[in-house]
């Protein structure tokens, strides 16, 4: 089945590699469209021609886009991996702490200052509607489960929110004394809801 896939945020490079990746490997997918958005052009730069070799090391068929404009990359999208975010980083979180503590309030993590985050989540599924109304956006930027509420009672757009608390596993390897990387496991869910089925270490179960 060959589709379009857009990764809005594609700049990070933790999840697109780990999406082309699952892109490569899903024999379904030969001769689908991979299109990376992110409005920091030399990080895209870097994702693309990395999503492009990785592609070509495993023989995959699939075929690569770059774009700064969003509108552009939800062109004949059939799916939106959303993961772009707008406050996560250490300049926006000391502003969040010294306007807190300006006013008398504890921040803490309470989330209260994801207005940018939920407006840029409201804005890509209101572009969805004018130019892929049929295509389901995948969230992964946070605040998931606010972002998902709020797209889906303020838009038509089919929603699904994945958060990546999965890998948890890794704390849970670490703090018995078992090396992740030799650790198999399985941990449906969705969104917040998220169960460790099967932990394995070096194929003995855990």
């Amino acid at each position: 089945m060959s589709i379009k896939v857009t990764i809005i945020g594609a700049g990070s490079v933790v999840f697109s590699l780990g999406l082309v990746k699952d892109l490569c490997l899903t024999e379904g997918l030969k001769g689908s469209e991979v299109c990376f958005m992110d409005i920091n052009e030399e990080s895209l730069d870097v994702i693309y021609r990395l999503g492009v070799r990785y592609a070509e090391d495993l023989g995959s068929d699939l075929k690569f886009q770059r774009t700064l404009d969003r509108e552009e990359s939800l062109q004949g999208a059939d799916f939106v991996i959303n993961t772009a975010t707008v406050t996560h980083n250490e300049y926006f979180m000391k502003r969040r702490r010294e306007l807190t503590a300006k006013h008398g309030y504890f921040y803490g993590h309470t989330g209260m200052p994801e207005y940018h985050n939920l407006q840029l989540m409201l804005d890509v599924v209101k572009d969805m509607e004018k130019i892929c109304p049929d295509a389901y956006v995948l969230q992964a930027g946070n605040p998931v489960f606010a972002g998902t509420t709020l797209m889906t009672r303020e838009t038509s757009i089919k929603v699904c929110g994945l958060c990546h608390g999965h890998y948890g596993y890794r704390n849970i390897a670490s703090t018995i004394g078992l090396d992740p990387g030799r650790v198999t496991w399985q941990a449906p869910g969705l969104n917040h809801n998220i169960w460790l089925t099967h932990f394995y270490h070096e194929g003995q179960d855990a």
